[in-house]
């Protein structure tokens, strides 16, 4: 028990206190992240919800190439709907990873169609992006 003239417990409950203030900020002011990219058997969706948001269809894809940016790796998207380079370090399976699935589908529209499956989610997971 905390004896008068004591004030360690003040000053803990304070820092306790600061931390979870701190906190609340930085989760007020973090940049929301959600699906970076969203894919269908139709179309693909760069950044949807933003301002910088572009879907086009499959068949309306003219480039898809990986550059950096300062320490980002990025992805370079032209199609006939317009031009987006993507922040790819946005994406949880990597910038590669991500590069190498976009490519296999734009390049296969036959396997698109397990975009609305489980099947794409195999596909990434065992990463088979190769022929089939």
């Amino acid at each position: 028990m905390a004896e008068p003239g004591d004030e360690t417990l003040v000053t803990i409950m304070m820092l306790v206190g600061a931390a979870l203030c701190f906190c609340g900020v930085v989760a007020a002011f973090r940049p929301r992240t959600g699906s970076a990219v969203i894919l269908t058997p139709t179309t693909v969706t760069f950044e949807p919800g933003t301002r910088r948001e572009l879907t086009t269809p499959w068949e309306a894809l003219l480039e898809l190439r990986p550059t950096r940016f300062k320490a980002t790796m990025r992805v370079e998207v032209r199609s006939l709907a317009g031009r987006t380079d993507y922040d790819a370090s946005l994406s949880c399976v990597g910038p590669l990873t991500l590069h190498t699935l976009l490519h296999y589908y734009w390049q296969h529209p036959q396997a698109r169609d397990e975009l609305a499956e489980r099947r794409s989610r195999e596909r990434l997971l065992e990463r088979r992006f190769g022929i089939e």
